[in-house]
């Protein structure tokens, strides 16, 4: 089950209701695998699989179960519509014993149809090859007595004279010497009498490739190659993988397309037909040995149309991180476009191209200050560390619409990891906002420092834990700005309406006053990891079982009060490499209000 993207890639359609019943149990009762197996028979003895669909009262799927194709028949009513007819037996259900007719509407059968004559019901494979499958029955049967006789056809008992009885002497032949339990045994004949053994006729000697004959007529019928049904007369160690390849090609593929349109026409509803689509995964199949899939590979890779996670996806293998270079796409160096063949293409085309694209046309990286790690149990892990959009964040559109792409991009519970000393509180909110509407668990971890904006994020996790050695600092905002007196006052009046938005955070976590967050951030407050905890910006702390201190540990409550050092601090690392330049009140005022509900 998967979905259209619009790039024209596809994905895997998790979330849609239809996809649990095709992939894992289509009902109660059955896996998906039997329930596939169990049709595919059908489809090859009669030539037709049916099951009957249930759905709820807004036309969803809720279940498939099996019938019966020996007891199905398609009808079509006068105005023109298919229905179906089942027969049901008296000990098919025991709530209704009673046996009777079913009607279902089209819309209520899944009907996966065979090679037919009239494209609506498929002809059983075995009616179009009875001659072959009697004939191998024969041969079963005379191969059966055949070899019941000692593989012997038998002889004539000759006699000098005229016999009253010859039945009572053949039986009496037969009684002692024929039959594989008497091969070998040592015969007496009296009164003259001699045994002429009758040899085996050629004709009659080649029954068994005659048998090996209609196995593989039998086959043929199914369009199975011989080597699948253990005829390896044809086949060499240069051939047996592209003769598997074939069987795919030819064998599995016309079933397996059968089957997407049959699921993708009586499953889907009408409006999700062109979004959704059915597609059976038979890429394991098509797989090469080990050297052929290296060497595809690295062809892959080296013309940069997969990278190494892409890889290691195919070969069921963990993914590398993408600062480590998992998501690279890489290209051969010796590649070059056919416009710059020639001995100083490369030098003068580049001089070019370089005067062609000026500064705003270049693609502005995006500083990352967050990576994600999908951990084998399922969950991810986030890491925040340094400060927090450094340079940009929604003067990016990229940063913001990358960080929720790549949340959303997963499902479960979310570790996060913070060592930041804040940064962009605009960045801060929407991160905040982004994690607390995340539907999964959000669990915070601290194990250096979460100040100003980094707090803020820390806010968003459910439990919050620091470590021992951990340190939190919340402050009022601050903002760099011109302008005249008027334009001043406008940036004061901002910064007051951003620290009520951060306030509201810190209540939501503590339930502590306004007034007293308020004076923990006028006072530009340090906690350690048992002031937070005492506080209520934090819930445990790691690696402690006992969060009690002794006293000789303790320092000042908990808190530490610093301004000129801590700003001084704080200053340095956010400091960019160039001198700041200042900024507008009005961008200042347009960022504040996206913030707002």
């Amino acid at each position: 089950m998967c979905t259209a993207k619009e790039d024209g890639g596809k994905e895997k359609a998790l979330t849609h209701p239809l996809y649990y019943l095709l992939h894992d149990e289509p009902n109660p009762e059955m896996t998906s695998f039997v329930f596939r197996e169990t049709l595919m028979s059908h489809l090859l003895l009669w030539g037709n699989a049916y099951a009957q669909i249930i759905r709820d009262g807004s036309g969803r799927v809720l279940a498939l179960y099996p019938l019966l194709p020996n007891k199905m028949t398609v009808d079509r009513a006068p105005n023109g519509e298919l229905f179906y007819t089942y027969r049901r037996d008296s000990d098919e259900s025991r709530v209704n014993p009673k046996a009777g007719l079913i009607y279902l509407r089209s819309d209520e059968v899944l009907h996966i149809p065979g090679l037919g004559f009239d494209g609506l019901i498929g002809y059983s494979p075995i009616a179009m090859a009875k001659n072959a499958i009697g004939m191998a029955i024969a041969c079963e049967e005379y191969g059966a007595s055949f070899f019941a006789n000692g593989a012997n056809p038998g002889g004539v008992l000759e006699h000098p004279g005229v016999l009253k009885d010859p039945a009572k002497v053949r039986e009496s032949w037969n009684a002692v010497y024929q039959g594989s339990a008497n091969a070998h045994r040592i015969a007496v004949l009296e009164e003259g009498m001699k045994f002429q053994p009758i040899g085996i006729p050629p004709e009659q000697a080649q029954f068994l490739e005659t048998r090996k004959f209609q196995i593989n007529e039998i086959a043929r019928i199914f369009r199975v190659p011989p080597h699948m049904v253990g005829d390896l007369e044809k086949s060499s160690f240069s051939n047996i993988e592209q003769q598997s390849l074939e069987f795919v090609k030819y064998t599995l593929d016309p079933w397996v397309v059968r089957w997407e349109q049959a699921l993708q026409k009586a499953l889907l509803l009408p409006s999700e037909k062109r979004a959704y689509f059915v597609k059976f995964n038979v890429d394991g199949l098509l797989r090469g040995d080990y050297a052929s899939r290296m060497n595809g590979y690295a062809v892959a890779r080296q013309n940069g149309w997969m990278s190494a996670n892409d890889i290691r996806e195919l070969e069921d293998m963990n993914r590398i991180p993408a600062e480590l270079g998992g998501d690279l796409y890489l290209v051969n160096g010796n590649m070059t476009r056919l416009a710059d063949a020639g001995a100083f293409a490369g030098k003068n085309n580049a001089k070019t191209e370089d005067q062609k694209l000026n500064k705003s046309q270049k693609p502005k990286p995006v500083r990352r200050f967050w990576n994600w790690i999908q951990n084998d149990d399922g969950s991810r892990t986030l890491y925040i560390d340094g400060p927090i959009a450094e340079e940009s964040w929604l003067g990016d559109e990229v940063t913001p619409k990358q960080f929720k792409s790549e949340l959303l991009s997963g499902e479960g519970d979310i570790t996060i990891w913070i060592n930041s000393p804040g940064g962009d509180i605009f960045a801060a909110n929407q991160i905040y906002n982004m994690l607390m509407d995340y539907k999964g668990k959000v669990t915070v971890k601290i194990d250096g420092i979460a100040a100003s904006a980094a707090s803020v994020i820390a806010m968003a996790g459910g439990d919050v834990f620091m470590s021992p050695v951990s340190m939190m600092m919340i402050h009022n905002p601050m903002t760099i700005a011109i302008g005249d007196t008027e334009e001043m006052e406008k940036a004061i009046a901002m910064l007051e309406e951003i620290k009520e938005s951060i306030i509201n955070a810190y209540e939501l976590k503590t339930g502590l006053s306004r007034a007293k967050i308020s004076h923990l951030m006028d006072a530009e407050s340090w906690f350690n990891a048992r002031k937070a905890v005492e506080l209520g910006f934090a819930d445990g702390i790691l690696f402690m079982e006992d969060e009690s201190f002794p006293s000789e540990f303790e320092v000042s409550g908990g808190m530490i009060f610093s301004r000129q050092a801590v700003t001084n601090s704080i200053l340095q690392k956010l400091k960019p490499k160039e001198k700041p330049k200042g900024t507008p009140i009005e961008s200042l005022e347009k960022r504040l209000f996206l913030l707002k509900p």
